[in-house]
């Protein structure tokens, strides 16, 4: 028997899913995954077994065979997440911009009446 063509295929259809893939990189060794962004926590290594580093997306890692560039970016990447990280416990910051992460972070400003700039 032939498959007509346009015809709906047989047996019951599966529901698509979207996976979503996170990149981790292993800052000790270099090595980068892709895995789904549902997993809990963090990667493990497959090399060095250290828990690897979560990077955004749009974020360009650079190769880790170029060393400088590499600790260049790891180092900028941590201090930033550090003062990010410092910008939210802490409410009263300065004007604060992540040039690596492409955020600017501005005071809260205070509302007349309240005593922390809230309602």
């Amino acid at each position: 028997m032939r498959a007509v063509i346009g015809s709906a295929p047989a047996g019951p259809a599966r529901p698509r899913t979207r996976v979503s893939n996170r990149t981790w990189a292993c800052v000790a060794c270099g090595k980068t995954y892709r895995r789904d962004q549902r997993l809990p926590g963090p990667v493990i290594c497959a090399i060095c077994r250290n828990p690897c580093e979560y990077v955004h997306w749009k974020m360009r890692v650079p190769s880790p065979k170029k060393a400088r560039e590499w600790d260049r970016f790891w180092r900028l990447y941590r201090s930033e997440r550090r003062e990010l990280e410092r910008c939210f416990r802490d409410g009263n910051v300065e004007e604060v911009v992540l040039d690596l992460l492409n955020m600017r972070i501005l005071p809260r400003l205070k509302r007349p009446g309240t005593s922390d700039g809230r309602r």
